[in-house]
């Protein structure tokens, strides 16, 4: 064989172990608690659970590929899916990750990114609440559909003195949700760009019937958005593009 295509081969593979360093199959885990605690690079993802909500601890430093069609149907009814000290970590849902309730982050998060999940019918859609500074969040590419409450919720109460920094919501699809399609608050540097917001906030509660709502303490911008309702900016500073 000659020497160039021995190397070219050797490359190819060198790649792609690079790209795939390990796999994970839902369908095995004993408990609804995954510790990756230690485990780096990317994992590929595959099998369907079914229990109360999973919770995953510890990833940092890790890409999670749903390379195949994940389903997650939890018997919590708020959340299916807990992400406990996320830093460095990106859910790469290519659409094919499927939950029936919330995404939910608990404690420290840094640079997470969530891309590509379905969620349909749960409480809220993605839920990032917690009294914690969290920093360098990105969604993007997520189609959420028929919460009973808010399509993605972001944002401590604006009492807190915790306030999150450099929050960007992109490119989502939003639909059909009982409160607010988008809430963010106590939030720096958001940015909300080429979002599709239509039917939210249709219970028709009072200050919850909005299709995005832009709580106090924020600063950011809107950009190329296509929404249908709406839109409250509450002591806070939104520049629309």
């Amino acid at each position: 064989m000659p020497k160039f295509l021995t190397l070219s081969l050797f490359l190819l593979w060198l790649c792609n172990t690079a790209w795939t360093q390990g796999s994970l199959d839902l369908s095995s885990l004993k408990s609804n608690t995954l510790d990756l605690k230690g485990q780096s690079g990317t994992l590929e993802v595959k099998g369907n659970w079914t229990g109360d909500r999973l919770i995953i601890k510890n990833a940092q430093n890790l890409t999670l590929n749903f390379r195949s069609t994940v389903k997650i149907n939890s018997t919590h009814k708020e959340d299916a899916l807990i992400l406990e000290n996320p830093v460095k970590l990106t859910i790469k849902g290519n659409r094919k990750l499927y939950l029936n309730q919330s995404i939910t982050v608990w404690g420290n998060a840094r640079q997470l990114t969530l891309d590509g999940i379905r969620i349909n019918g749960a409480h809220t859609g993605i839920r990032i609440n917690q009294n914690h500074p969290y920093q360098d969040l990105l969604i993007k590419n997520c189609l959420i559909k028929d919460c009973q409450f808010e399509g993605i919720y972001i944002g401590p109460h604006y009492k807190s003195q915790q306030q999150l920094a450099r929050v960007i919501i992109r490119n989502n699809q939003i639909s059909d949700c009982g409160w607010d399609g988008i809430q963010v608050g106590n939030c720096a540097q958001f940015e909300l760009y080429d979002n599709k917001v239509n039917k939210c906030g249709k219970k028709q509660e009072w200050g919850q019937d909005f299709a995005v709502t832009i709580n106090p303490g924020s600063q950011g911008k809107l950009k190329g958005n296509k929404i249908k309702g709406k839109i409250q900016v509450l002591d806070s500073r939104a520049f629309f593009e």
